[in-house]
């Protein structure tokens, strides 16, 4: 019977488990995730300033609350930590004015400060967003350095969904390096002709990626009369480690000790007029702590980071080698026939996987004239069909023989198992056949 075996060495890697806080530093704070350079002072307990950077990063995590939670200044929660991405996800309570027939009844400007830390409003995630009709909301830094607003008209109810479009709602950007927020609303004529059926007008910074306009009616309220909480929205921070450039962060000179830990790359904010840490491509983790940025196993990826072939891991990146009889680069793609090392059990079999080798060679030749024609190739697949069946070993089991003789068009060579007598001799042979996908 023809035999065919594979020998399997299995690869053994070392998983590294990473934490992104310092050691023995409270990494939670309610459903929030809190990871250095940032640091949780709990209200009911003594804190370790140590756990963040410097005092800037550590925030108040209030437990009066179920779950408790964490707090950006006195009044803004936090409900997302990035530091690939250097934000902090907050909520900020809407601006608003509301009407009746008589005139204005209820109002609320809103003023932000982020204070004096590394802190800025994102230019690219948060727009001024404003609903109402009959409504202009305009918005101002502390100080008046800058200016800007939008006016949002209709004279009948209007479902709101998708993007604003002025009507009903509408959106301007903020600028960059922004810490100081002021947002102002008012109404032209007093919502006298729109106020039965668009109440209240709000204006608010809201986060692109989460923003549902539709959720914010022209018939709602600035207080919810079940969960008794004010419209409030996703407003996203960005920070940077400290304010300054790379080049002087790096300096030997700097007496601020450089944030960036190994394996780390240093990337400079203009929004935030200072740099952020970032791991280096083939790592990930935190680059904050000093081996914050563990390898990446790519291999253990594959949907991610592509390999036609043989992968192998290596510090910083992987490599990918095409299987055997195959060319090309494994990370893009591979062109050939695969060929498997192939042990087979008698000289017949080897006689036959021999022959078969080698015409494969002749048949996947560049050059036309030195290939066999199919008449030949025919003849010849009709001439090793009749060896082996005269040699003896043909059995029900020969599933793997008909693969070789019987399918001129296979690129690969599927393999199965059996088990060798005693008596037996195993022989081991590679055939590079090689393949080439020119033209004829």
């Amino acid at each position: 019977m023809l035999a065919f075996w594979f020998v399997i060495l299995p690869l053994i890697s070392q998983t590294t488990t990473a934490t992104d806080v310092i050691s023995g530093c409270p990494d939670t704070c309610g459903t929030v995730h809190v990871p250095y350079p940032f640091g949780i002072n709990f209200t009911s307990a003594i804190s370790n300033p140590n756990c963040a950077l410097n005092s800037f990063f550590m925030f108040n995590c209030n437990e009066s609350y179920d779950p408790p939670r964490l707090f950006f200044g006195e009044n803004m929660p936090i409900h997302n930590i990035s530091v690939e991405e250097g934000t902090i996800s907050v909520r900020i309570d809407s601006a608003f004015k509301c009407y009746n027939e008589t005139g204005l009844t209820l109002e609320f400007d809103q003023d932000i400060s982020l204070g004096d830390g590394p802190f800025r409003f994102s230019d690219t995630r948060n727009k001024l967003t404003v609903t109402g009709c009959d409504t202009l909301a305009l918005m101002r830094d502390a100080a008046e350095t800058f200016g800007s607003g939008c006016v949002s008209l209709c004279d009948k109810n209007v479902t709101l969904h998708g993007s604003c479009s002025g009507f009903g709602c509408c959106q301007t950007s903020v600028p960059q390096s922004l810490q100081t927020l002021t947002i102002n609303l008012a109404s032209p004529s007093n919502h006298s002709s729109v106020w039965q059926f668009n109440p209240c007008e709000f204006a608010f910074l809201a986060d692109e990626r989460t923003f549902d306009v539709s959720k914010l009616q022209l018939s709602a309220l600035p207080s919810s009369p079940v969960t008794k909480q004010f419209v409030s929205s996703d407003v996203v921070l960005e920070w940077v480690v400290r304010e300054e450039r790379c080049k002087a962060a790096q300096s030997s000179s700097n007496s601020n000790k450089y944030a960036c830990g190994s394996n780390s790359n240093c990337t400079y904010s203009e929004n935030g007029k200072g740099y952020r840490c970032i791991c280096k491509d083939g790592f990930t983790g935190n680059p904050y702590l000093p081996q914050g940025c563990q390898d990446i196993d790519e291999c253990k990826e594959p949907d991610k980071y592509k390999c036609d072939g043989s992968c192998k891991n290596t510090i910083g990146s992987y490599t990918c080698s095409c299987p055997l009889g195959m060319r090309g680069d494994g990370k893009v793609g591979c062109q050939g026939f695969r060929i498997t090392t192939i042990a087979a059990a008698s000289e017949t079999e080897m006689e036959e996987i021999e022959v078969f080798a080698e015409l494969a060679k002749q048949c996947v030749r560049v050059s036309g004239m030195k290939r066999p024609t199919m008449k030949q190739v025919s003849e010849e697949l009709g001439r090793l069909r009749k060896l082996h069946e005269r040699s003896g070993d043909y059995h029900q089991n020969s599933e793997e023989t008909e693969h070789l003789l019987g399918q001129s068009s296979y690129r690969s060579i599927d393999i199965g198992t059996a088990k060798l007598n005693q008596q037996e001799v195993l022989s081991l042979t590679t055939f590079d056949v090689e393949y080439s996908t020119g033209s004829i």
